[in-house]
């Protein structure tokens, strides 16, 4: 595992707890050729804002060719300084999550 950004939700005592899974709660792996982003929820807008990949991330800041939806195809994106944006495609029948395929 590369990185993991999750919402933290305060919970009724003021503390931190995780307490549901967003589009915001993700996953990031990597192979030498591809970085895979799982995403906990297909997001109600169908954008994946992905932090931890931005322009001036630590992880990868050097150009990305392009972003695939596993079981779909190409999507467009958009990297700017703090976040990476993936816009998906409608909710699509059978797939439970969006796990983007990122080409280095």
């Amino acid at each position: 595992v590369l990185a993991q950004e999750q919402t933290q939700i305060p919970d009724n005592n003021g503390k931190s707890a995780v307490t549901k899974d967003t589009a915001e709660d993700l996953t990031i792996t990597q192979t030498p050729e591809y970085i895979y982003v799982s995403v906990r929820t297909w997001p109600d807008d169908r954008i994946v804002c992905i932090k931890a990949l931005g322009k001036d991330s630590r992880l990868y800041p050097k150009k990305m060719k392009l972003v695939e939806l596993e079981g779909y195809g190409m999507v467009s994106f958009m990297r700017c300084c703090d976040e990476l944006k993936v816009y998906l495609p409608r909710k699509i029948a059978g797939m439970a999550i969006p796990v983007l395929k990122i080409k280095k």
